[in-house]
C-alpha cells in the first residue's frame, strides 16, 4: 500500500479477521463473548430490554447494536423477468448480490458478458473476470498502465444511467484531514436548537459553498499567484459569493468549477460510446485523482464531501431537519452527489479499467444503458433508453 492509500478488499478483509481475533484475545476476564452464527428475525423492546429472535435461540439483550453492512435486495419485477429468460433460453444471469459470491465459472472465455452498472461491484466483477483469468498490467514505455489478456476473458461490455464509472477517490497527500468548514461547521449547526429549525435548501448551498471554496483555495494560488488569493477567499468566507473572486482574480471560464459537469460529465465528454471519448474521460480522471486533495483544485473540491460527513450525521442525528426536508435534499439530492463524486474506487482501478478499455477487453457504452431480450434469437439485448434528468447539486 501507499502511504495514505486505500486497502483492497482482500487485505481489507485479512485486517479485519486479524483485528476481531486480536480484540477476542484482549479482552479482560470479566468479559465473556458468545458468538451466535443465526440470521436475526426480529428484534423487539421489552421491559427495557430487547428480545432478539434469531432462526434459532431467542436471546435477551440490554443494548443491540444493529451493523446491517450491505443486504440483498429482493428481485424486481424487471429482474425476476431477465433471470426467467435466461433459465428458459440457458443463457446466465448473476442477480445482484455480494461481489464475492459472484458465480462466473459458466461464463467461457470470448462470450459476451453484460455488466450493468458502473459502481464498485462494477470493479470488483471486471476484476474477476480479468486478473482473475490470468490476465496482468504492466506499464508501457508511455507510462500508460497496459493489460496483458490471457485470452480466457469473456467480452465485457458495460453501461448504466449516466454512462460513467464513478469518480476515483483524490489521493490523500496527509495522514490527517485538517479540513476546518467555512460555512458548514460545528458552530452553525449548534446555532440551531430545534428539530426541523434547519432548512435543507440553505444546508446544500452552504455544502455547494464549502466545495467551491476548498477547489479555488488550491486554484487561486497554483494558476492565480498575482491574486491576492487569502483576501479572495475571506470574501467568499463572508459573502457566500464566488463570483467577486471569480471576477477579480479574473478567473477563465474553463478554470471555473463546474458542478454541472462535474455531475454530468456527458457534457464535457459527448459520445462517449467512442472508445477514444472514454479513453480521454478515464485518463483525465486518474490525473485529477493523482494529483492529490492538497494539490489538486477538483480532487480538493470533491474531497469536501466526505469531510463534511461527520456535520451532517449531527445534523441528521439531532433531526434538525424537517422530514421532507432530509428525504428530499440529504437523502435524494445530496446523496446523489456523493454517490457519484466521493464514494468511487481508488485510482488504481479507473487506471486499470482505462488498459482494459484500450485492449478492447472492456466497452463502455454511453447514457442510459438499459438490457432487455430478444425472444427470437435467444439473447439479451441492449433495451431503449429511457428518460433521465441531470443530476444537479445545485440549489435555486
Amino acid at each position: 500500500m501507499r502511504p495514505n492509500g486505500f486497502a483492497s478488499r482482500s487485505l481489507y478483509g485479512a485486517y479485519a479477521a486479524w483485528f476481531y481475533a486480536y480484540v477476542l484475545k484482549s479482552l479482560p476476564d470479566s468479559v465473556t463473548v458468545r458468538l451466535v452464527q443465526e440470521e436475526v428475525r426480529a428484534v423487539t423492546p421489552q421491559d427495557g430490554q430487547y428480545v432478539v429472535a434469531t432462526a434459532g435461540p431467542t436471546l435477551l439483550a440490554d443494548k443491540v447494536v444493529m451493523s446491517l453492512g450491505h443486504t440483498e435486495d429482493e428481485l424486481s419485477p424487471e429482474q425476476h423477468e431477465l433471470a426467467r429468460f435466461a433459465q428458459e433460453y440457458g443463457l446466465h444471469y448473476v442477480t445482484p448480490t455480494h461481489p464475492q459470491e459472484y458465480d462466473f465459472t459458466a461464463i467461457k472465455a470470448h462470450a459476451t458478458v453484460i455488466l450493468r452498472g458502473l459502481g464498485l461491484n462494477f470493479f470488483d466483477a471486471v476484476t474477476l473476470l480479468t486478473q482473475g483469468r490470468g490476465g496482468r498490467y504492466f506499464r508501457g514505455d508511455d507510462g500508460l498502465l497496459q493489460y496483458q489478456p490471457s485470452g480466457r476473458e469473456p467480452q465485457i461490455v458495460a453501461g448504466s444511467r449516466r454512462g460513467f464509472p464513478l469518480r476515483a477517490k483524490g489521493v490523500y497527500t496527509t495522514a490527517e484531514s485538517d479540513f476546518v468548514g467555512q460555512f458548514v461547521n460545528m458552530d452553525w449547526i449548534n446555532s440551531f436548537t430545534e428539530p426541523g429549525s434547519l432548512s435543507g435548501k440553505e444546508l446544500l448551498q452552504r455544502v455547494q459553498r464549502e466545495i467551491e471554496y476548498a477547489y479555488y483555495q488550491v486554484l487561486l494560488p497554483e494558476r492565480y499567484p498575482d491574486a491576492d488569493a487569502a483576501a479572495l477567499l475571506a470574501n467568499f468566507a463572508e459573502t457566500g459569493r464566488s463570483d467577486h473572486l471569480i471576477e477579480v482574480a479574473n478567473v477563465r471560464p474553463e478554470d471555473q468549477f463546474n458542478f454541472d459537469e462535474q455531475l454530468n460529465p456527458e457534457k464535457k465528454y459527448p459520445y462517449s460510446d467512442q472508445r477514444d471519448v472514454m479513453l480521454a474521460y478515464l485518463t483525465d480522471d486518474v490525473r485529477t485523482a493523482q494529483r492529490g486533495t492538497k494539490e489538486g483544485p477538483t480532487a480538493a473540491a470533491l474531497e469536501v464531501l466526505r469531510d463534511i460527513r461527520n456535520d451532517i450525521r449531527a445534523i441528521v442525528e439531532r433531526r434538525l431537519l424537517s422530514g421532507d426536508d432530509y428525504y428530499h435534499y440529504i437523502l435524494s439530492t445530496f446523496k446523489r452527489a456523493d454517490g457519484y463524486l466521493a464514494v468511487g474506487p481508488p485510482d488504481t482501478r479507473i487506471e486499470e479499467l482505462r488498459a482494459l478499455v484500450q485492449a478492447g477487453v472492456v466497452t463502455i457504452l454511453g447514457p442510459e444503458m438499459a438490457v432487455s431480450f430478444d425472444t427470437q434469437a435467444g439473447r439479451f439485448k441492449r433495451g431503449p433508453k429511457p428518460t433521465r434528468k441531470h443530476s444537479t447539486l445545485r440549489i435555486a
